[in-house]
């Protein structure tokens, strides 16, 4: 946000969320958007904290009226946010199942990348290892074999990555390679990733 036309636009906007609040209307989702709006206006005001300064007072009374009013409101913020909660989970179970859905088209077809009317999806499939958790025996057997190769400076704290480039460097001998191979089975992870077809390719969600 920048410029005092957006400001004074922001302050505007929270004014008329806690008239309405003083009111007795409590519109959950705009008072949200008031909350947000407060840390947007928060940032500028520690990255240029003089050219804000003539707005402070105003936003600190704001701030003190909108908590004071959500206090007041505080039955439907609760149920607001029951609500909202039940929406998530609803929304991970069913992305959750259109994953898995992706996943199983992309192994039995062997594509990576499918397209909707407005989007792209691509699934890539990862090969990893499943690592031993700390303090089980597995993970003090594979500590042994690391440390007897000299190679905890590369492989650090057993990171999965580095123990799979170790691996394809060829730094183990065939006998320590059974038994990481034994302690470490293979797993194959996957990623999707998606976009609008409208947008650039950075703008993309998991």
């Amino acid at each position: 946000m920048s410029g005092e036309g957006q400001i004074n636009q922001a302050i505007s906007f929270i004014t008329e969320v806690v008239d309405n609040l003083t009111e007795g209307k409590c519109d959950t989702q705009k008072c949200a958007q008031a909350g947000e709006v407060f840390e947007t206006l928060r940032e500028h005001y520690r990255r240029d904290a003089l050219s804000f300064e003539k707005y402070t007072l105003k936003l600190t009374e704001l701030r003190r009226r909108f908590d004071d009013l959500m206090a007041v409101h505080l039955t439907k913020v609760v149920d607001r946010y029951y609500e909202i909660t039940k929406q998530i989970d609803c929304i991970n179970k069913e992305k959750e199942f259109w994953r898995n859905f992706l996943i199983q088209q992309a192994n039995g077809t062997q594509r990576s990348e499918y397209r909707g009317s407005q989007s792209v999806a691509i699934v890539r499939s990862l090969t990893s290892r499943i690592v031993p958790p700390a303090g089980s025996e597995q993970r003090r057997l594979l500590e042994d074999v690391v440390t007897e190769t000299r190679l905890w400076p590369q492989v650090g704290q057993i990171s999965r990555t580095r123990l799979q480039r170790a691996l394809n460097k060829g730094l183990f001998t065939e006998k320590q390679i059974s038994v990481v191979e034994q302690l470490c089975p293979v797993m194959v992870m996957h990623q999707i990733s998606c976009r609008n077809l409208k947008v650039t390719s950075g703008d993309r969600s998991e």
